[in-house]
């Protein structure tokens, strides 16, 4: 008798999305049988786990003798994620944004147990990553190639929780649909490949150093900076942060007319993509960021150029007070006539920005979508950095065939009231 597993992910994970691990033991017939998952999740070393566990759970087989460990959730609460601004000081930042997780598998029963298993020990970092199976299947067809190892990630699971199996899958495919395994660890892989900023706002990239050996920034002129980086770095440095705003850019020698390039490379080897930096130059209108924590976990950037407006609503109770003053003996009864019969309590309010981010193209939707869906924005108005949460539940995600220039409005209001209070 043994305890098997099917673990999903079997690499990098997404707190936000299913990790399961589906665990089978043939003596689950067994009277009063119970499997049993401890869970530690910790940063920094990956060797040195904590003592005791964060959590352990208990599950009772189903109907099959199998039991489904869904763990998302603890491990997201174990993940605190830094704030922006906190990136943006050092050239190379090495963040905790990212942890271990080791589980550990056994189960008992009226009078017996299983031997403990203990299960790969993984990194999670705070996303939400969408598996599309639509262009996976088992078959050597044109989407899969057999030389591929039939092995490479045997189960994936989408954000339902549903476990699917997909067969061998060649590295062209991977290539083209990055978000099934971060073929470069390069973060953001999925986005468009040209962002457009202003030359005083925010922009920093992430990278999974496992996967990711050198940087190498390129102005339009031909000048070239490279940061190393990788698997030499400590083992708490497995997720880092560059940041590449254009201000940063002229301090690393860089002299840019128009814009500048990013291209990221494993043992001298460059991947695919070459990510574009179009500085724009807007004195019309305050260019306002948005920051946000994307489907992978880590903060992206959208510039809104065009023209924002500011409005404020309030919120207020009002009860009825007496204006009467009662005088003395030498003064009569008379009305305060600056108190007011009816007076207002615990006002306070919300500023909402309507924000607007000029012609973009199609490709800008993925952004789009993934901003509605963020649990942690933070907006940057050029003098100040403040959280804000996106009033928008519905947007339409425009197609050029439709309409042949595209642009978007969003909606946010503040995430703390004008008049702080704390809820003892």
């Amino acid at each position: 008798m043994a305890i098997t597993i099917v673990a999903q992910p079997d690499t990098i994970c997404y707190a936000n999305s299913a990790v399961i691990y589906d665990v089978y033991s043939t003596a689950n017939s067994n009277t009063d049988f119970q499997y049993s998952l401890s869970i530690k999740i910790w940063t920094g070393d990956k060797t040195s786990p904590p003592a005791n566990a964060n959590y352990t759970l208990r599950k009772s087989p189903n109907a099959a003798g199998k039991a489904t460990f869904d763990v998302s959730r603890l491990i997201r609460e174990d993940i605190k994620v830094q704030n922006p601004s906190a990136l943006l000081d050092k050239i190379n930042d090495a963040v905790e944004d990212i942890v271990w997780v080791q589980v550990k598998i056994d189960a008992t029963w009226n009078g017996g147990s299983e031997t403990q298993v203990t299960a790969d020990t993984i990194l999670a970092t705070r996303g939400y990553t969408w598996y599309d199976m639509s262009e996976v299947n088992s078959n050597n067809d044109d989407h899969t190639g057999a030389t591929y190892p039939t092995a490479f990630g045997t189960y994936v699971a989408r954000d339902q929780g549903i476990l699917e199996a997909y067969g061998c899958v060649n590295e062209s495919l991977l290539l083209q649909y990055n978000y099934l395994y971060p073929t470069g660890g390069y973060l953001p892989t999925y986005a468009p490949l040209t962002y457009n900023i202003y030359e005083d706002g925010r922009l920093s990239f992430a990278l999974f150093t496992d996967y990711v050996d050198e940087i190498k920034l390129t102005d339009d002129n031909g000048n070239e900076h490279s940061f190393y980086v990788g698997t030499t770095d400590a083992s708490t440095d497995k997720l880092k942060y560059i940041n590449v705003a254009p201000r940063k850019v002229r301090e690393y020698g860089l002299s840019w007319t128009n814009s500048y390039t990013i291209t990221a490379y494993k043992d001298g080897v460059q991947y695919a993509y070459t990510y574009t930096i179009n500085v724009k130059c807007e004195p019309k209108y305050q260019p306002m960021q948005l920051i946000y924590l994307n489907k992978l976990g880590v903060w992206d950037y959208l510039t809104f150029f065009k023209l924002s407006s500011e409005s404020v609503e309030t919120q207020k109770t009002t009860y009825l007070n007496s204006s009467f003053d009662l005088g003395t003996s030498s003064v009569p009864v008379s009305i305060n006539r600056e108190q007011g019969e009816m007076q207002n309590f615990n006002a306070n309010g919300y500023r909402t920005y309507t924000l607007n981010t000029g012609y973009v193209h199609e490709s800008e939707k993925h952004r789009i979508e993934q901003l509605l869906l963020s649990e942690r924005v933070i907006m940057d108005t050029g003098t100040n950095i403040y959280a804000v949460m996106v009033q928008d539940s519905k947007m339409d995600l425009k197609k050029s065939v439709n309409e042949k220039l595209i642009n978007y409005t969003i909606s946010v209001r503040d995430a703390h009231r004008r008049i702080n209070k704390v809820n003892v």
